[in-house]
C-alpha cells in the first residue's frame, strides 16, 4: 500500500514541520518517509500554512502522447501573489552541483515565461551551481538553503521570503539571497 505523504504532512503543525526539518538538517533519515520526500513535503506544507496555493508532487506525461512514460517528476508547485513557482527540493549530504540547476532551467524553458523555479537544498550549493543560477538566461531560479528555510518556517514567512528573494533577484541580479535580515523590516508605504 502506497503511503499518502500529502495526507500525512497536512496533519503537521508548524512546530512539527520545524522538528522534522531539524532532523533533516542534522542528516537524519525520517522514519516512514522515502528518501527526499520529507523535505519536499515540509516545504510545500510550510507554504500551504501561509495560504499559498500548493500543487503537491506530481508527474508530467509526454505532451504529445507518444509515450506512456513519465517525462518529468516535479517536486511541487506554489502559487502566491501572482507568482507561479516550480519546486525542486534536494535533501543530499553535500552541496548541490550544476546538474539539478540545469535540469530545472530546462524544465522552466518548457513553461510560460513568468514561471519561476525555487531550488531548495538542505546543505547549500557549489560555487559553479550558484554561477549557473546567476548567469542562466533568463534568470528564473531562486536558491533556498536549509538553515534560512528553518527561519522562514519558524516566523511564518515563507511567502514574504519568496517576495523578498524575487525582488532582490530583480533589483540585483542575484538568485542566491537570504532574506532573513529583512523579515522584520517594515515595507515602505
Amino acid at each position: 500500500m502506497a503511503v499518502n505523504y500529502v495526507e500525512k504532512i497536512r496533519q503537521f503543525t508548524r512546530q512539527e514541520l520545524i522538528a522534522m526539518l531539524d532532523k533533516l538538517l542534522a542528516g537524519e533519515a525520517i522514519e516512514e518517509w522515502a528518501s527526499g520526500k520529507a523535505f519536499e513535503h515540509v516545504i510545500l506544507r510550510a507554504f500551504e500554512l501561509e495560504s499559498a496555493t500548493v500543487k503537491w508532487p506530481y508527474r508530467v506525461k509526454d505532451p504529445l502522447g507518444k509515450s506512456q512514460r513519465d517525462m518529468e517528476q516535479i517536486d511541487g508547485a506554489v502559487y502566491h501573489d501572482g507568482m507561479a513557482c516550480l519546486i525542486e527540493a534536494k535533501d543530499e549530504s553535500g552541496h548541490i552541483t550544476i546538474e539539478p540547476i540545469a535540469k530545472l532551467q530546462y524544465q522552466l524553458s518548457r513553461r510560460p515565461v513568468g514561471a519561476l523555479g525555487l531550488m531548495f537544498s538542505i546543505n547549500g550549493f557549489t560555487e559553479p551551481a550558484k554561477l549557473l543560477a546567476c548567469f542562466a538566461h533568463p534568470m528564473r531560479i531562486l536558491l533556498w538553503e536549509g538553515n534560512e528555510l528553518r527561519v522562514y518556517i519558524e516566523r511564518s514567512a515563507m511567502c514574504k521570503a519568496l517576495t523578498l528573494k524575487y525582488r532582490h533577484a530583480v533589483e540585483h541580479s542575484q538568485p542566491e539571497y537570504s532574506a532573513v535580515d529583512e523579515l522584520d523590516e517594515e515595507e515602505p508605504v
